[in-house]
């Protein structure tokens, strides 16, 4: 039994879709990947307030995401706020002062008095979470509802103020199948509206 397992195991040249879906290195790249993009939603917030905070102290305390043992100049200064991430590229997304330098190190590109928050990218990327969000919920839910049979429309499932017509469809659903199996054993046919 043992053979058998070592055996399959031992064999990469197997040839599968799974195998070359799932193999270690796309999977790592998947795990770094993921880490990166929780960091980025919390990113958004912390480094942003804390930016927020600094300007509001006059630009003066502790630096919010450039290296305290860096001089604070532009281009010198080394990001504390991105070491964590996996690809430093991903965190410009949250600061794009943040930039690679010509002998390839990511530094700040502003001095530290003109370090900035950047609230307004963070609202775009809430507010496109939220709408995509949205329109698929809406989508999920106007399928679930057809795909059981109640006569929805579109407008009704995603308009807040027309979910009332969701509960009159369900009712019209629901009435028609009560209907239709009190006639079942009967010969006459159900009453047409």
């Amino acid at each position: 039994m043992e053979e058998f397992s070592r055996k399959t195991d031992a064999d990469p040249s197997e040839p599968g879709f799974f195998r070359g879906l799932f193999d270690q290195t796309r999977r790592a790249s998947v795990d770094r990947w993921l880490a990166d993009c929780g960091r980025f939603w919390w990113a958004l917030i912390a480094l942003n307030l804390r930016k927020t905070l600094f300007a509001a102290r006059g630009r003066s305390g502790r630096w919010p995401c450039q290296s305290p043992s860096d001089s604070g100049l532009a281009w010198e200064t080394t990001c504390e706020a991105r070491a964590l991430w996996n690809s430093p590229a991903r965190f410009r997304r949250v600061c794009p002062i943040l930039k690679k330098a010509p002998d390839g190190r990511w530094v700040c590109s502003v001095d530290t008095a003109d370090v900035r928050p950047f609230w307004g990218r963070a609202a775009a990327w809430f507010g496109g979470a939220a709408i995509v969000l949205f329109v698929a919920g809406t989508i999920l839910a106007f399928g679930y509802l057809r795909i059981v049979g109640y006569p929805v429309r579109l407008g009704s499932v995603a308009w807040p103020p027309s979910w009332h017509e969701v509960r009159e469809a369900r009712a019209s659903y629901l009435f028609q199948k009560a209907e239709l199996s009190l006639h079942a054993d009967s010969d006459s046919p159900p009453a047409k509206k």
